[in-house]
């Protein structure tokens, strides 16, 4: 335990810089430092209850590295900023302060994706040669981040390879990474931040550096369950495992859970439990903080029963007792711990007590959110004492000037405050944080970090249904912007629980539909199914094609059905809807949506070219008259691919470059990207592939930006089919193999089919002998899908025919 305060609040309660006893628990920390723990052990996970004194160890353990200058850095979960990962190790690699090149190259990368619409001369959250590689992007064209990703890493590494010392080696290893989404780029991140320690140690001749995470269970602060029990904290597992020289220090209430991933995790863990002072540190403290009357020692030690955090309290109480010049005596100290908070707490002034029950609320307060509480709710206190106000033992202050007010402390304040005052409270901080995320160029981190915050107050202080309405008419925006990054994850971890627990409440309303739109988009294509088709099983097929909302939703279910259900069930589907439908005025869009879906995703697939023409032609011809362009450009692009599966090559690129003049217009990023993949392939059939590889190649990081995980599959299948075609068969395969394990992520049948057997082409073309067992498993899995022109390839393939392999984007 550290005895600390600077404040002139305490007379005479000097900080002492003494660390109080805990020999053992340093041993072992000692010991992994000078390489002579036997057992190899190189995390040291040190566990105990709230205010034990685990964080005052781990400042001490970090001015012991520092004093026999040993490497280490540090990032405290008590922020909950560097919760999430991306945050945390741009943490972790400040605190390092050490050239880590590599780790900006894919941090930078992994921020670009995140933000794709913000412009390379925007502020960042980077600094020293990250802001070079950000400031190297404005020598590229300033029509947008997607357009200049494609030249990041060639400008990077012919600007600066030299200057910043990067490894050629990697270079190949980035390529790859900047067809990734921000999510898929955020797990690598701990690999080249590992590879860039590395490579410091060995240039510096170090044996070993440090890390410590403090507070680690705030990374469950949602609570932990099955699903997030190994997740939250895999980065870290990420971490150890790729720097074997590193010691790894956590502290938290429970012990870390790894060995439910692997048992071998037990070989390379410490768990060190940390206990109450026995009585004779604890009158050492005492006697330390010049409290030495023997009976009000032992009145102190007794109540805290060696507790650290209430040892704190007390001599607060004392000091605070001395100042104004009250009697002292043994009953200022309370019978045990909690007579020991009320005590401290009636002899606040009613000033500090007024703004203890204001602070207490935000999770962390800084100086702009303390003026704010303290005359919002005038508590009487002067903003001019803010220094004496956060010398309170229970007050915890970070590098950043963020403050942490104890857990105890601030259960016991919020157990004793008036509902009303809870609710005034969380509701200015709702308005704190609108107001935040009311900036139009906040990044992506900045706004889930923010809204987390936001949602943190509204769910202390309102009902479920109340939060489902303050979303439904405010956030919306917040959320589909966080949703076009790609923050699939983060969303579903922020409203997955409240989605399901209030279901029947929320369907009818837009987050409804966007939520489901998410679970479709982490690739649980049945699970959004099952939804839909629960809510949508209390209304009769008349009343679902009678309303717009609920026929979006038919249709969107049949849209999600398609990755995996067989194509006469689909139609079977889109028939009743057909059967009872009357194109009315206030549905045309949805009558357009219909017939799309029945000429692009069952007639065409299916082989049946002359309904899927008829489908196709009247959904054009409806989206003009309507003025949606987005259904033009979609009927379109399937009137292409139509036009390719006929040998009309010509026509279908015509029509595909009028589409995508339509599109750019419009700004309808998502379409042209769809629609310049056909136009890849198009080409592609024509025999200019060279071209085609730079469509693919411009398409993927906008797919990848986008988090669209199955057109990022289609892209890495049309790329294989390029280098098939051109005979690097090496190349084809990988690109075949990362699609195939895409469609197997997202559990997609037709991208499973296809990328399987384009597989088995390959080595049929590269002189192999192809797998007839695998063929056939392919050719009755497609035939009961209902795609008839796979299946053709597949027999010809079994059959030891060379062809050109062609698809229809699905």
């Amino acid at each position: 335990m550290v005895l600390f305060n600077d404040s002139s609040l305490f007379k005479s309660h000097i900080p002492a810089k003494e660390f109080i006893n805990r020999e053992t628990p340093r041993n072992i920390f000692y010991s992994a430092i000078d390489n002579s723990n036997t057992l190899k052990k190189n995390v040291i996970m040190y566990y105990g209850i709230g205010g034990i004194g685990k964080s005052s160890l781990i400042k001490n353990l970090k001015d012991y590295a520092n004093k026999k200058n040993i490497l280490y850095s540090f990032v405290d979960f008590d922020d909950p900023a560097f919760r999430l990962p991306f945050k945390a190790l741009i943490e972790l690699k400040k605190n390092l302060n050490i050239p880590m090149p590599h780790f900006d190259v894919a941090a930078a990368l992994c921020f670009i994706k995140r933000n794709p619409e913000l412009k390379f001369n925007d502020k960042s959250l980077f600094e020293g040669n990250a802001i070079k590689i950000m400031k190297s992007m404005s020598s590229l064209e300033q029509t947008g981040i997607l357009t200049s990703i494609l030249g990041l890493t060639e400008v990077i590494y012919d600007k600066y390879a030299d200057k910043i010392k990067l490894n050629k080696e990697i270079k190949k290893h980035l390529e790859i990474l900047k067809g990734k989404s921000s999510n898929e780029i955020e797990k690598e991140l701990p690999d080249y931040f590992a590879y860039d320690v590395i490579k410091f140690l060995y240039k510096e001749n170090r044996d070993n550096c440090v890390f410590f995470f403090d507070t680690y269970e705030s990374l469950w602060d949602k609570g932990r369950n099955e699903s997030n029990r190994l997740k939250n904290d895999s980065w870290i597992r990420r971490l150890v495992l790729n720097i074997p020289n590193a010691i790894f220090v956590i502290s938290g209430r429970e012990k870390i859970q790894w060995e439910l991933e692997d048992e071998q995790w037990s070989t390379n863990i410490s768990y060190v439990s940390l206990d109450v002072l026995r009585r004779d540190f604890a009158v050492k403290y005492l006697d330390i903080c010049e409290i030495k009357d023997e009976k009000i020692q032992s009145k102190i030690i007794d109540s805290a029963k060696g507790h650290p955090y209430y040892l704190d309290l007390c001599v607060d109480t004392y000091y605070k007792l001395l100042n104004t010049d009250r009697q002292i005596s043994v009953d200022s100290f309370g019978r045990g711990r909690i007579e020991i908070q009320e005590c401290f707490l009636k002899n606040l002034s009613d000033s500090e007590i007024n703004t203890l029950r204001v602070l207490v609320i935000p999770r962390f307060y800084d100086n702009i959110i303390f003026e704010l509480l303290i005359n919002t709710f005038q508590t009487g206190y002067s903003v001019i004492n803010m220094e004496s106000f956060n010398s309170f033992s229970f007050v915890k202050r970070d590098k950043n000037n963020k403050y942490f007010i104890h857990v105890l402390m601030r259960d016991e304040i919020k157990s004793h405050m008036s509902e009303q005052l809870k609710t005034s409270v969380n509701a200015k901080m709702v308005s704190y944080y609108e107001n935040k995320l009311s900036d139009r160029d906040i990044f992506v981190d900045d706004i889930k970090y923010l809204f987390a915050e936001l949602l943190y107050h509204l769910k202390d202080s309102c009902t479920d249904q109340d939060l489902v309405n303050y979303i439904e008419n405010n956030q919306l925006q917040i959320i589909k912007k966080l949703q076009f990054s790609g923050e699939t994850s983060y969303l579903l971890d922020q409203f997955l629980d409240l989605f399901y627990t209030n279901k029947s409440t929320i369907e009818g309303t837009e987050f409804f539909s966007i939520m489901i739109d998410m679970i479709h988009l982490s690739g649980k294509y049945s699970e959004a199914v099952q939804i839909i088709s629960d809510y949508l099983g209390s209304f009769s097929l008349k009343d679902i094609v009678n309303s717009s909302y609920r026929l979006d939703l038919f249709i969107r279910k049949v849209h999600h059905m398609m990755f995996y259900t067989p194509l006469k069930t689909l139609k079977y589907e889109m028939d009743k809807v057909m059967n009872v439908f009357s194109e009315q005025e206030n549905l045309r869009i949805q009558y357009c949506e219909i017939l799309f879906m029945m000429g692009a995703h069952i007639y065409l697939p299916l082989g049946d070219f002359e309904n899927a023409k008829s489908c196709l032609n009247k959904s054009i011809c409806i989206a003009r008259a309507i003025g949606s362009n987005n259904l033009i450009c979609r009927g379109l692009r399937k009137y292409s691919e139509l036009l390719c599966a006929k040998g009309k090559l010509d026509a279908a690129e015509r029509i595909c470059k009028t589409a995508i003049e339509i599109a750019d217009k419009n700004s309808l990023t998502r379409y042209e990207l769809y629609l310049n993949c056909v136009l890849g392939e198009i080409n592609r059939l024509n025999g200019l592939v060279n071209e085609s590889i730079k469509i693919f190649d411009d398409a993927l990081p906008v797919a990848t930006s986008l988090g669209i995980k199955g057109w990022i599959g289609h892209i890495n299948l049309s790329l294989g089919n390029c280098y098939a075609d051109l005979g690097n068969y090496d190349l084809a395969k990988e690109f075949y193999e990362k699609a195939l394990c895409i469609y197997n992520d997202v559990e997609q049948k037709w991208g499973i089919i296809n990328a399987s057997y384009a597989i088995q082409r390959l080595l049929l073309i590269s002189g192999n002998a192809q797998n007839i067992a695998m063929l056939d498993h392919l050719s009755l899995e497609s035939k009961r899908m209902g795609y008839t022109k796979i299946s053709k390839y597949i027999e010809q393939t079994k059959n030891g025919e060379l062809h050109v392999f062609h698809f229809e984007f699905l």
